[in-house]
């Protein structure tokens, strides 16, 4: 009986330095299966490693602005976030609504890309257009307004930039890239905050944080432009199978099917 109790017990864990090793070598099998088989969902992450890292240097700027440039307080910089969050969350339905407007007018396998890549131009926009706005009088009070504008691009982003790259996702792979697009994610989180502080320490204002934001957005619209979603999608089918040529996008393309469907049959 002890023999069998010592036999049940759980394995100790992988060493430090092999659990490395392993991870490495998945990594490098996905990126390796990533270039050669999936060229266009390799561009969509490329896109997505610039977007990400101005969307997600928001924070950063906008704590730099309000306490350093405007001498706001941090109440004042928790209002401006929870204001872009709040409008963020409640875009979402306009989200919906975009996207199936785009299936409509363009196909279903431009439903998601073609709200995207309006929303990159929005939020590039936005935000460079924001640190001319806030150069003059009231700007305190006027970033309350720009926090608007910057809840709608992050609600439409965040909510597109995932279901769109799983589209040209094989079915069969998904744990797998699921690590390289949160790997894209985060590969170039560094550079924007690395790039505000050196144009801060070469013009002393804390505004030109605004344009890396937009520029970051700009590469990565750039980039997501070159992605062709359609031959993404035939060889994310190809890779797993026939059974999956007709699998939506997401919930929203779910109904559009649906109806759609419903539409076509006889009464």
């Amino acid at each position: 009986a002890y023999g069998r109790l010592l036999r049940s017990r759980p394995r100790p864990p992988i060493p430090l330095g092999e659990a490395v090793r392993r991870g490495t070598a998945s990594l490098l099998a996905s990126w390796g299966e990533l270039s050669q088989r999936h060229p266009q969902l390799r561009r969509y992450l490329a896109g997505v490693a610039f977007a990400d890292a101005g969307a997600s240097t928001f924070a950063v700027a906008a704590a730099a602005l309000v306490v350093g440039e405007l001498g706001g307080s941090g109440t004042v910089l928790a209002g401006v976030i929870l204001v872009s969050l709040v409008v963020g969350a409640l875009t979402t339905p306009f989200v919906t609504l975009a996207s199936k407007a785009a299936g409509r007018r363009w196909g279903d396998a431009q439903a998601g890309i073609v709200p995207l890549k309006v929303s990159l131009c929005y939020f590039a926009v936005a935000s460079a257009l924001s640190m001319f706005a806030l150069r003059g009088p009231g700007a305190l009070q006027l970033i309350f307004v720009c926090a608007v504008f910057w809840g709608v691009g992050f609600g439409f982003y965040y909510t597109l930039v995932r279901p769109v790259c799983f589209f040209m996702v094989p079915v069969t792979s998904s744990n797998r890239f699921t690590g390289l697009y949160g790997l894209a994610q985060v590969s170039l989180s560094w550079a924007p905050s690395l790039l505000f502080s050196l144009i801060y320490d070469a013009t002393g204002s804390l505004l030109f944080g605004l344009l890396v934001i937009g520029g970051f957005l700009l590469v990565g619209l750039c980039l997501i432009s070159t992605v062709d979603i359609e031959e993404g999608r035939r060889q994310a089918v190809a890779a797993s199978g026939p059974h999956t040529a007709n699998a939506p996008q997401s919930p929203e393309h779910i109904a559009i099917r649906t109806r759609d469907q419903s539409a076509k049959s006889p009464a």
